[in-house]
């Protein structure tokens, strides 16, 4: 067979890509080389149709599992974030238990009156208020100093029980007081 770029015998000319050259002659052989041809070109985009779409789909798995790895990563973000945010709010939570314990401790009278509302204010004016409300109250009464000393320290005896003759008795050697 000859070159398909040059004509010979009676095959038509062609040119570069196989296709008959413009003005020649198309022959059956020609015409059934062509059909062929385009049949193998169709099978051959059909074949790399259905590659691209195998291609397509396999990456839309990928890109999906990628989307789900990247979903799960944000809800395990997530879920971090809110135990971050409940521990912050614990925390925040026993920080004001222990501020109210101390506030109650040293200023009890100011953090009675106030109560939770003393947590608002600085320390200096709740120990304004502690100084306020500590005046305004009636003074403790004194300290005993000592004993007195004009009293024993040693315990003392009950007195004898005295009958009704001992009392008349007694009352005899005091004398009448009216008397006189």
């Amino acid at each position: 067979m000859a070159d398909s770029t040059t004509p010979a015998g009676n095959e038509p000319a062609a040119d570069a890509t196989g296709a008959p050259a413009e003005g020649a002659p198309v022959t059956q052989a020609a015409a059934t080389d062509d059909l062929a041809a385009l049949r193998r070109q169709a099978a051959q985009a059909q074949a790399s149709q259905s590659r691209a779409d195998q291609l397509a789909a396999r990456l839309a798995k990928y890109e999906q599992a990628e989307r789900e790895a990247q979903l799960a990563a944000a809800g395990a973000e997530g879920k971090l974030q809110v135990e971050l945010e409940q521990a912050r709010q614990a925390a925040q939570a026993a920080e004001q238990r222990a501020k109210t314990a101390e506030l109650k401790a040293a200023y009890p009278l100011a953090m009675a009156r106030l109560g939770a509302d003393a947590l608002k204010l600085s320390d200096e004016v709740i120990a304004g208020l502690q100084a306020d409300l500590a005046s305004a109250t009636s003074p403790e009464p004194p300290a005993p100093i000592g004993n007195n000393p004009a009293r024993g320290t040693g315990a003392t005896t009950p007195p004898k029980e005295e009958t009704s003759k001992d009392i008349l008795a007694r009352l005899k050697t005091m004398g009448n007081p009216w008397a006189s």
